[in-house]
């Protein structure tokens, strides 16, 4: 079994570093662009959605994220199956697992509350 060095966990560490810190400023542009838009909007008299979506637009967002995340997760789990496949360490395969696991999972819980929202909205609509 091949081991890890100091390059490798340099570059495994600045790679999990800077990944979460782009995710947390593009999130910060957005917040502020969001809130810019509808600051100009209250200033010229637009009435503005309570919540900003309608509920089936929500819903289908979230479907569409728990679409996104279930692509995420296999595509890392068969990148690191073949990362395992080109190098013969065994580790890959098992990291790959772990590692796709966790965009997998939270689409699924998604999709969850995809059909739960869509259940409820169904049920609103009837009653």
């Amino acid at each position: 079994m091949q081991s890890f060095g100091l390059p490798e966990m340099m570059v495994l560490t600045i790679v999990f570093l800077l990944i979460p810190l782009a995710a947390l400023i593009m999130i910060y542009l957005v917040r502020s662009l969001q809130t810019k838009e509808r600051l100009r909007a209250i200033e010229k008299g637009v009435s503005l959605p309570a919540n900003g979506l309608d509920p089936w637009e929500r819903a289908a967002s979230i479907r569409h994220s728990g679409i996104l995340s279930l692509a995420a997760g296999l595509g890392i789990t068969a990148l690191f199956i073949g990362i395992q496949m080109v190098s013969q360490v065994r580790a890959m395969t098992v990291l790959g697992l772990g590692v796709g696991a966790i965009p997998m999972l939270v689409g699924c819980g998604q999709l969850l509350e995809y059909w739960l929202r869509v259940r409820e909205l169904r049920a609103r609509r009837g009653a």
